[in-house]
C-alpha cells in the first residue's frame, strides 16, 4: 500500500529538484460515488491529503472541463464550449506550458478521442499519448483502457532520470458503457460502482509503481474527474445536458509526498465551494511556475487547513441542449450554498435544506433582480457557444455518434431543456423499460412538437433496426433530409454484406465452426434479413449452450420480432443451466414479463432489480412508484408545448 505520513503545516520553500505533478482525472465520476466500498484507495489518499467536499466542475463535458483545469479559465474565456466543435487555441496559456517554461518535462496519457491532440490541449507537452483503438470498446469513439493509458505513463516515467515532471492521466472507465472487470462485478451489483471500483484499482497500482521507483514521495498528486453522472437524477441519465450536482460536483484531492517539501493539512475536508478554474492558481501558489491570466483563486489556505480568505462565485455552464436539443443553455452560479440557474425558466436552490435540488426557491419578484445582477456580474455570452470552424469528415462521424447535430447549430435556440425532459430521460436511458410500440408513439408526438432532432433519429433509426426494417429507416433519412447520417449507414451496411460473404465461405470450409452460425445470424439481422437470420439463432443456441452473448442477442432479436415468449423460453433455458441469474438478467427478465402482459412478475422482477443495483428506465421507476422528474413537474406543467399525458408506464 501507500506509505504517505503528513504532517500539518505551511507549504515548504523551493526545493533543490522541483517536485513532479502528476494529474489524475476520473472521467464521469460523481463525488458521492466515492466511498471506502467503491473508491477505498481513493478514501485513503484523501485521507493522507486534501480533500474537498464542495468542488464543481466548470461544465459537464469532457473537453471543456479539461481546458479549464489546464488554463484556470472558465469556459466562456478560453472559448472551449462544448465537445468537438471547438479547440483550444493556440494563443490560450496551458500549465503544461507553465510547467515546461519551468524546466519540467511534460507528458500526458488520456483515454477518449474527445481529448485528442487536435483539440489544442497537447500545447506545451513533450509526449501526449492519445493512441487509441478505434472502436474498441464497440462504442461510439475510440477509447482505451486505464490499463493501457498507464502502462503507457508507466513507461515514460521510467525514463525521467532526474528531471521533474508535469504528467496528466485520463482514466475513462466510469463513463458508459459500463463493462466492470469480473473482481468489481463480485464486489458491486451496479455497474457504474463496479467502473469506480476498477479505475479506484488500477490508480493505486499506478502509484504503487511510482512509490517503488521513490518518484511517488517527490510527487503531489492532484486527483479529481471531470464532470459527474445523473444515474436518473431530474430525469438526466447520462451528462451534458443539465447543470445539477449530479453531474457538476466532482472530488478534488491534493496529496504531497514526504519529499516533496510541501506539507498539507493530512485528512482536512474542505467545504469550501471551489472550482476546477482553481487548480492552476493553486499549483502557482505551491510550485515555481507563472500563469498568466487565471480566473481562479489559490487553494493553500485550504490545503493548511484555513478557510479561504473570501467567499466568492462559482461559474457553470452547458451548452449542449442547444447541440442535442434545440433549447437554450444553461449557465449556473454557485454562491456558497445558493445554486442559481440561468435558463428562460430560472432556477434557484438551498443546498443546506434540499442537497438534492428538488424545490426551486426562484420567486420572479423576489429574485428576477438578484439574478439580472448576476448576470451582469459574471456576462457569458451565448452566441460564443456557436461552432469556430470546419469540421473534418472524421470528426463529424464521431459527432453523430455522439448524438450531436452534423450540421453546426446558426442560432441559439430559446426554449428551456426542462420542457424537454421526458424526451431527453427516454434518449439519455436507451428507452429502457418501453416496447417497440411505445418508442414509436412517443417519437412521433415529439418530432411533431420539435421536428426530428438528432437524437430522435438516432432512436427511431434503433426502432427500425431492431425489427429488421432497415430499408424504412433509410427512407425515414432521405425524407428528413438526413445525408450524412444515411450515407454512414450505408456504408456500414456494405461493409456488413461483405461479411456475410466471408461468413458463409468460413461455414462451407468448416460446417462445425464454433461461432460463424451466431456471427451470421446477428449480421444478416443487422442488414434487415431477419427471416434468413431466424434459423440460424436457433442453431447457435443448440451448438452454443452456455454463451452467454448468445442467449442475449438472441433474446433481443426475438423481441424486435414481437415474439417475446421465445424470448423468455431462451431466458428459462439460461436460467436452468446457471446458479442465480445476475442483477441485468432480473431486469431482463423484468422487461420480458411486461412484454408479455405478466403484471406480477414484471413488478416482483422490476423490484429485485431495483433492489440488485440494477439500472431501471423511466417507465419503470414510474411503475415502482419512483418519479426521476421530481422537483421539475413544476416547469413542465406552465409549457404548453409539453406533451401533457406523458410517457407511457410500461405494464
Amino acid at each position: 500500500g501507500l506509505s504517505l505520513g503528513l504532517s500539518a503545516g505551511c507549504p515548504g520553500g523551493p526545493q533543490d529538484v522541483n517536485p513532479h505533478v502528476i494529474l489524475i482525472t476520473w472521467d464521469t465520476t460523481r463525488d458521492d460515488s466515492l466511498s471506502s466500498e467503491t473508491a477505498p484507495h481513493f478514501t485513503r489518499l484523501a485521507s493522507e491529503g486534501v480533500r474537498f467536499l464542495n468542488a464543481r466542475t466548470s461544465v459537464p463535458l469532457t473537453l471543456p472541463a479539461h481546458a479549464t483545469m489546464f488554463t484556470g479559465q472558465y469556459p466562456h474565456e478560453h472559448g472551449v464550449r462544448v465537445n468537438g466543435f471547438h479547440h483550444l487555441e493556440e494563443d490560450a496559456q496551458t500549465l503544461a506550458e507553465s510547467f515546461k517554461a519551468a524546466g519540467y518535462a511534460t507528458g500526458a496519457f488520456v483515454s477518449a478521442a474527445v481529448l485528442e491532440e487536435e483539440y489544442g490541449l497537447a500545447q506545451g507537452f513533450d509526449h501526449y499519448d492519445d493512441q487509441m483503438n478505434v472502436d474498441s470498446a464497440g462504442w461510439y469513439f475510440p477509447e482505451r483502457s486505464g490499463k493501457e493509458t498507464l502502462s503507457a505513463a508507466k513507461q515514460w516515467a521510467s525514463g525521467l532520470e532526474d528531471q521533474s515532471a508535469f504528467m496528466w492521466i485520463h482514466l475513462f472507465e466510469p463513463h458508459r458503457p459500463w463493462t466492470p472487470s469480473e473482481a468489481a462485478q463480485q464486489r458491486h451489483a451496479f455497474p457504474y460502482d463496479g467502473e469506480i471500483w476498477d479505475v479506484d484499482q488500477i490508480t493505486h497500482d499506478f502509484l504503487g509503481s511510482l512509490e517503488r521507483t521513490g518518484m511517488l514521495s517527490k510527487s503531489l498528486v492532484v486527483l479529481t474527474s471531470d464532470h459527474g453522472e445523473g444515474l436518473g437524477e431530474h430525469g438526466e441519465w447520462t451528462h451534458g445536458s443539465l447543470i445539477y450536482d449530479s453531474t457538476m460536483r466532482v472530488p478534488l484531492v491534493f496529496w504531497a509526498g514526504d519529499e516533496t517539501g510541501l506539507t498539507l493539512n493530512e485528512g482536512h475536508q474542505s467545504a469550501e465551494a471551489v472550482s476546477h478554474v482553481d487548480i492552476a492558481a493553486t499549483l502557482e501558489g505551491l510550485l515555481p511556475i507563472q500563469m498568466t491570466s487565471t480566473s481562479g483563486v489559490d487553494l493553500g489556505p485550504a490545503l493548511r487547513g484555513q478557510e479561504l480568505p473570501e467567499k466568492r462565485d462559482v461559474l457553470m455552464e452547458t451548452g449542449d441542449p442547444a447541440y442535442l436539443y434545440d433549447a437554450a443553455p444553461l449557465f449556473g452560479v454557485v454562491q456558497d450554498q445558493d445554486v442559481w440557474i440561468d435558463s428562460p425558466i430560472a432556477e434557484r436552490y438551498d443546498l443546506s435544506t434540499d442537497p438534492g435540488q428538488i424545490l426551486n426557491h426562484y420567486d420572479s419578484v423576489r429574485d428576477g433582480p438578484r439574478l439580472e445582477a448576476l448576470r451582469n456580474a459574471h456576462p457569458r455570452s451565448g452566441e460564443d457557444l456557436l461552432p469556430s470552424r470546419e469540421l473534418s469528415s472524421r470528426q463529424v462521424s464521431q459527432l453523430e455518434a455522439l448524438g450531436y447535430v452534423s450540421t453546426p447549430i446558426v442560432e441559439l435556440p430559446t426554449d428551456d431543456i426542462k420542457t424537454r425532459l421526458e424526451m431527453m430521460a427516454m434518449v439519455q436511458s436507451g428507452a429502457i423499460g418501453f416496447s417497440l410500440q411505445e418508442i414509436e408513439e412517443q417519437l412521433e408526438r415529439w418530432e411533431q412538437l420539435w421536428g426530428p432532432l438528432v437524437p430522435l433519429q438516432k432512436l427511431r433509426l434503433l426502432v427500425f433496426d431492431t425489427q429488421g426494417r432497415q430499408g424504412e429507416g433509410d427512407a425515414y433519412l432521405t425524407k428528413i433530409g438526413s445525408t450524412s447520417f444515411l450515407e454512414s449507414r450505408q456504408e456500414e451496411r456494405r461493409e456488413q454484406l461483405a461479411l456475410i460473404k466471408a461468413i458463409r465461405a468460413t461455414l462451407e470450409r468448416e460446417p462445425d465452426h464454433p461461432t460463424a452460425h451466431a456471427d451470421l445470424a446477428i449480421t444478416l439481422w443487422r442488414t434487415g434479413q431477419p427471416k434468413q437470420a431466424r434459423p440460424l439463432f436457433e442453431e447457435a443456441l443448440e451448438r452454443e449452450v452456455g454463451n452467454v452473448q448468445v442467449y442475449l442477442d438472441a433474446i433481443r432479436f426475438y423481441v424486435g420480432q414481437s415474439d417475446p415468449a421465445r424470448a423468455m423460453e431462451i431466458l428459462k433455458n439460461h436460467e436452468a443451466a446457471v446458479e442465480g441469474l445476475p442483477v441485468d438478467w432480473i431486469c431482463l427478465r423484468a422487461r420480458l414479463w411486461g412484454l408479455l402482459k405478466r403484471d406480477a412478475e414484471h413488478v416482483s422482477d422490476l423490484t429485485a432489480c431495483a433492489e440488485g443495483g440494477g439500472e431501471l428506465g423511466l417507465s419503470e421507476m414510474e411503475t415502482l412508484g419512483v418519479n426521476p422528474l421530481e422537483g421539475v413537474s413544476q416547469f413542465v406543467d406552465t409549457q404548453a408545448s409539453v406533451p401533457k399525458n406523458g410517457p407511457p408506464v410500461a405494464n
